[in-house]
């Protein structure tokens, strides 16, 4: 079993002001039987531009509200290593991250975890 990834999908115009570049799209986990790893999973950014450095800001949620999964972004030194943790309310345990193990099942089918990421202009 192999450590579970997350792949983004750039799903909307880039929003470009004065300093910022905003990407906004879709995640989705990498094959149904991978595992997640303690601390979180790598969130790569490298396709969704031509950024070199990491984002400064992520934001990440489901629009799926059943499924009771939070996520938090943990920046990497690259917009190829950083992380994204993932939280489960349902167990009784108040934003308790999931348990290393298979990725949730309702994480795979869920169809409308999104994303918002901020990166600095011209980097």
């Amino acid at each position: 079993m192999a450590n579970a990834t997350f792949i983004p999908t750039v799903a909307y115009p880039l929003d470009v002001t004065e300093r910022f570049v905003t990407v906004y799209g879709t995640l989705v986990p990498s094959g149904t039987t991978d595992s997640y790893v303690t601390g979180g999973c790598v969130l790569s950014f490298v396709a969704v531009g031509p950024f070199v450095g990491p984002p400064v800001e992520v934001r990440v949620w489901s629009e799926t509200v059943a499924d009771q999964h939070t996520f938090q972004f943990l920046t990497g030194t690259t917009n190829a290593n950083g992380l994204l943790a993932i939280f489960n309310s349902a167990t009784g345990a108040v934003n308790a991250e999931i348990s290393q193990a298979q990725v949730p099942a309702e994480i795979y089918a869920d169809t409308k975890i999104r994303f918002a990421a901020r990166f600095i202009k011209g980097r």
